[in-house]
């Protein structure tokens, strides 16, 4: 079995008492030091174990804290939530206030305004903070109400735009708070790019309708087939060519098993935000059946390919993803 030594980090993020560190603990069966018991969670970093008959990995996890949507300016409440006149006013009287107060103090205040959501995603879209999207392998959002969901949505699929089509992360959006969701929760998660996972109490063990695993337990099973590989390539375990008997184990998860379940929650997400017709809905059938056979044409050659036409094929597949099936005429 490969060890990775320096595997991709996972972004754990979610607005204030979001449940962000319930999450993590029941993720992880523990949580890091906490500086300040009642302070941001910003800055927490904690590390998570996968371990799988293919790989073994210590996954780091990085932990920030989203800033809450009723900061966001009134401006960008506007364009979101036409028709809310009065609350929006009283938003708009308490920023006049505080840029009020802003502007009667000293000029060194200006640098303790509070962050926004739209200069927390500034923050990650800028040119400095390249490194920090060019490791990430997983991106995890916490929520407890649906509310203001889309736009914290919004804010995390540029995110992920910035990192570029070739990104094949784990994008999680998992609710936190007891009980039946709105109706069209799971479609707007898919329709940024993200899998909805209710948290269910951090209950185990749990199936839906189809026998498919839910709550904690899909989260296990959607971390673990993730692509963790980092760019180092300094796994342990191999032999002079880079290729044991396990890595080349691992090669077959990582390029073609993932590949095939990256497509297929990709399928999801581009037919999630198509509004088809009734005389489209055929076709859109017969392209779900079209990338099932593809998949198992990319199965069955994988079989039998040497390790460095797997490389090859996984890496084409993926730049093909699923575009080519589920795009409109």
């Amino acid at each position: 079995m490969a060890t990775l030594t320096n595997p991709r980090r996972i972004l754990l993020v979610g607005t204030p008492n979001s449940g962000k560190l319930t999450f993590l603990k029941s993720l992880t069966g523990t949580l890091p030091p906490l500086p300040d018991a009642t302070g941001p969670h910003a800055g927490l970093s904690h590390e998570y174990q996968i371990n799988t008959p293919y790989y073994s990995a210590t996954v780091p996890v990085w932990v920030d804290e989203l800033p809450a949507p009723g900061a966001v300016g009134v401006k960008e409440e506007e364009s979101k939530k036409e028709g809310e006149g009065e609350k929006e006013e009283g938003e708009g009287e308490k920023e006049d206030a505080a840029a009020a107060a802003s502007a009667g103090g000293e000029s060194s205040k200006e640098e303790e305004a509070p962050e926004t959501l739209q200069t927390w995603t500034t923050s990650y879209l800028s040119a400095s903070a390249s490194e920090v999207l060019s490791v990430l392998g997983s991106l995890i959002l916490t929520f407890r109400s649906t509310s203001e969901l889309s736009l914290l949505l919004s804010s995390l699929h540029r995110i992920v735009n910035k990192m570029g089509m070739m990104w094949d992360g784990v994008c999680l959006a998992v609710a936190m708070a007891d009980g039946p969701l709105p109706e069209g929760t799971e479609d707007t998660c898919l329709g940024y790019g993200f899998e909805l996972v209710e948290y269910n109490g951090g209950r185990r063990g749990g199936r839906n309708e189809y026998g498919e695993a839910t709550g904690m337990d899909r989260v296990v099973e959607a971390l673990a087939a993730g692509d963790w590989a980092g760019d180092g390539g300094d796994d342990e375990d191999e032999d002079e060519d880079g290729e044991d008997e396990d890595g080349k184990d691992k090669e077959w998860l990582d390029g073609i098993g993932g590949e095939m379940e990256r497509e297929m929650m990709g399928l999801k997400v581009e037919l999630a935000r198509e509004d088809r017709g009734e005389g489209e809905e055929e076709g859109g059938v017969e392209n779900l059946e079209a990338v099932l056979a593809r998949l198992q044409m990319v199965k069955d050659m994988g079989d039998e390919l040497p390790m460095a036409e797997r490389r090859k094929l996984a890496a084409k597949n993926r730049c093909l993803k699923i575009q080519e099936v589920c795009t409109q005429p």
